[in-house]
């Protein structure tokens, strides 16, 4: 496991095993969290270089990082975010490796074809018939 979202109370805990991850309550995002006050399409979240990157896609209810609301912002291991009214908890897997099995760090994840989420021509999500980008700057 490279690295995980790990629930503090209500919700699933999130893999972060892949690229660019859509979170909401559609029976189609990468991870559903069928609450409530979770919007359909909610979040996105990428894992780069061992820190988590989310962005808010328009959600009612708000995503934020160690309690500030944001639309985009960049997790470190042991950062708190909430998404809606659900709280996590970023657990970088080969930080918690080392710490925890006698410093023998999981093999690295492969490289993605993505460029770096701070790129604003970064992809969110690419699907054949479903395509998602960051919003537009005013």
């Amino acid at each position: 496991m490279f690295a995980r979202l790990v629930a503090l109370g209500e919700g699933p805990n999130i893999l972060l095993d892949r690229g660019p991850m859509i979170v909401g309550r559609h029976p189609e995002c990468d991870t559903r969290l069928n609450f409530p006050r979770v919007s359909r399409h909610h979040c996105c979240l990428a894992l780069e270089d061992g820190e988590l990157w989310v962005r808010d896609l328009g959600s009612t209810n708000g995503i934020r990082i160690n309690g500030l609301p944001v639309e985009t912002g960049r997790m470190k291991d042991g950062d708190e975010l909430t998404i809606a009214n659900l709280r996590y908890r970023f657990e970088n897997g080969c930080l918690f490796a080392s710490r925890f099995s006698g410093g023998r760090a999981p093999s690295s994840p492969p490289p993605t074809d993505y460029p770096h989420p701070s790129d604003p021509h970064w992809p969110w999500v690419r699907r054949a018939e479903w395509d998602i980008e960051p919003p537009e700057d005013n």
